[in-house]
């Protein structure tokens, strides 16, 4: 049992070191790109939303038009409400990175006792996938409901023929993540009753 132990624990330690030190660096560098992109969203005042476009009539072209198209719109000047629209996604995200690679990390750590497949283990990472998939949604939410209300802001400034459009979409890349967590947490609790049985035939 006590060489079986060894094995599991014996990856080394510069491994277990830059793998702690990579997942502490993803979290460090969320709050501070978070932070910086805060300050200078209240200190400017100026949102850029990603809009798009109306079909229009080609000058320089008889009888062809341009097709919906996708563009940028800046606000200057903008409001406390539309900055705060601006800021949630800017909070919500880099929160749920923290809080996933916080999970992550206490199961990385659990590397240096060679005890892997623990039942903490699971909780570690189902914890991860939760944050993961209904902080994904409400960021996402967050961040489409904003972006629609900011470009509505945008065509009552642009006036009646205004060709934005507000839409926005959803994006959906957090659910891939979160399900992956949720298989590898039901992979650790299967270990974690695998190595109970094995531990009681000893």
């Amino acid at each position: 049992m006590s060489a079986r132990v060894r094995r599991i624990a014996g990856w080394d330690r510069p491994s277990q070191i830059i793998l702690e030190g990579l997942l502490l660096a993803v979290m460090l560098v969320a709050v501070i790109l978070s932070a910086i992109a805060l300050v200078n969203l209240f200190t400017d005042r100026e949102i850029a939303i990603p809009v798009a476009v109306t079909q229009q009539p080609l000058g320089s072209a008889t009888g062809a038009v341009l097709e919906t198209t996708q563009g940028e719109l800046t606000l200057t000047g903008a409001s406390t409400g539309q900055v705060l629209l601006a800021a949630a996604p800017l909070v919500l995200g880099p929160a749920v990175v923290t809080g996933a690679a916080y999970c992550l990390l206490q199961v990385v750590r659990s590397l240096r006792t060679g005890t892997p497949f623990h039942r903490r283990n699971a909780r570690w990472l189902m914890a991860a996938a939760l944050i993961v998939l209904f902080g994904g949604a409400v960021t996402g939410m967050a961040d489409s409901f904003g972006t629609m209300a900011l470009a509505m802001d945008g065509q009552e400034l642009l006036g009646a023929g205004s060709p934005l459009l507000a839409s926005a979409s959803l994006p959906l890349a957090f659910i891939g993540v979160g399900l992956l967590l949720l298989c590898l947490a039901e992979f650790f609790r299967r270990g974690a009753l695998l190595a109970d049985d094995v531990e009681g035939l000893v």
